[in-house]
């Protein structure tokens, strides 16, 4: 990868690139996280999601959390979805799917763990938090993945499974 990709400022982070650098990171495949809530609060702009995501540019996402915005990955998926819609002005820029995609396996890919974690599979490591479909937020919805990325929040997880073993339970509250 062209060394220019790995510049970082003074926080740790990539910098928005050139519009000429796009066909070289789809080329190399190179994971894009993005952390569109920290780019707007600090007024660094919105990433070009819709763009990464008609290219192919392998994507995830993050809080950033550097006491700038909460680890919260539900609001996280809310914000991404609307700024790619926002900044491409087209209601359809990205699916939910996609964007529970990108927080899951994406987050997996970006980090080199895509083998063990990420998705639900035989052989990798059962990492997932269960949500409850009878809260306010999902009962009812007729898109469970809209849903999810802009309805559901901490509020909802009733289990949480880390490495195969629940580490939280929350059902019987």
């Amino acid at each position: 990868m062209d060394a220019r990709f790995s510049d970082t400022d003074e926080n740790g982070r990539l910098p928005l690139f050139g519009i000429g650098d796009f066909d070289a990171v789809a080329k190399a495949g190179t994971p894009i996280v993005c952390c569109s809530r920290t780019n707007a609060l600090l007024a660094d702009g919105l990433p070009p999601i819709d763009r990464y995501h008609t290219l192919g540019i392998p994507l995830a996402m993050g809080t950033d959390n550097m006491m700038f915005t909460s680890p919260d990955m539900f609001r996280e998926m809310d914000w991404f979805s609307r700024s790619a819609r926002a900044a491409s002005r087209r209601a359809d820029a990205i699916d939910s799917r996609s964007v529970i995609r990108y927080a899951t396996a994406g987050g997996a890919r970006a980090l080199g763990l895509h083998e063990d974690l990420g998705s639900l599979e035989p052989g990798k490591a059962a990492c997932f938090v269960a949500l409850d479909a009878r809260s306010i937020n999902l009962r009812g919805t007729h898109n469970v993945h809209d849903a999810i990325v802009h309805r559901a929040g901490l509020q909802d997880i009733v289990s949480v499974v880390a490495w195969g073993s629940e580490v939280i339970d929350r059902r019987n509250r």
